[in-house]
């Protein structure tokens, strides 16, 4: 029958259940041993060359090393216990996922504010757009009817006998002024220009505070390179209308 392991030595290079725990527990020699959580890769943990547990890290070569190692191949190199190189290197992976946060945060803040200020320019041009719009169809529809009326009065006089009322009524349509050239109104503004316009200083400004980072900020940076797109992405489609 199969006993699932309890604690895995460090110093046996093997995993006990509890019955054959017991003597680590109890022998004063074994009693030094370091036990572990149970693991699967005990092996991994040896030195291939001196078949001894792993348990120094050699910083001139970056490789982790026995006792052995240490004392011959790796004598005038600096040597620390797999414990302490382990401890300083989660420190400086915890410090890089934290700028690497600060730095994605502060690029995500330039992305905001250019998406705020771009949504605003945009807005303003379409409010303004509008009301001159309608200003526009306004002057048009009072056009079409005064031309209507004046239309109407035409027919009748074309069917009419009377030839005084005829020239006075002809004198009073020639005072209506023309109608406006409505070939050369714009009715809808280039928006894609202004937007371009409004868009060109802040990529500008974006650009600079890329330029401020270093090649691995940069590096790290590329893992959000994504977010930062679909941002961008959602930042500049807008209903205009």
């Amino acid at each position: 029958m199969k006993y699932k392991a309890l604690k895995s030595c460090l110093g046996c290079l093997t995993s006990y259940c509890e019955a054959h725990l017991e003597p680590h527990l109890r022998v004063p020699s074994l009693m030094r041993h370091k036990l572990i959580d149970p693991l699967e890769n005990l092996q991994e943990r040896m030195c291939e060359k001196h078949e001894k547990i792993l348990e120094f890290f050699c910083r001139d070569e970056q490789v982790c090393i026995c006792l052995l190692c240490r004392e011959t191949d790796h004598k005038y190199h600096e040597t620390v216990s797999t414990e302490e190189e382990g401890a300083q290197q989660r420190e400086k992976a915890n410090k890089e996922v934290d700028n690497g946060d600060k730095l994605f945060n502060t690029l995500m803040n330039h992305v905001q504010v250019a998406h705020t200020k771009l949504k605003s320019n945009i807005d303003e041009k379409v409010q303004k757009s509008q009301e001159k719009e309608k200003v526009m169809i306004e002057e048009l529809q009072e056009e079409i009817s005064l031309l209507q009326r004046k239309n109407c009065e035409l027919e009748e006089l074309s069917q009419s006998d009377d030839h005084l009322h005829l020239l006075q009524t002809l004198q009073a349509l020639n005072t209506i002024s023309d109608a406006k050239d409505w070939s050369k109104i714009r009715v809808y503004p280039d928006l894609c220009v202004e937007m371009l316009r409004t868009m060109t200083p802040l990529v500008h400004t974006f650009l600079s505070e890329l330029k401020t980072l270093t090649d691995p900020e940069l590096t790290r940076m590329s893992q959000y390179k994504d977010d930062i797109l679909q941002l961008i992405y959602i930042s500049c489609k807008f209903n205009f209308y």
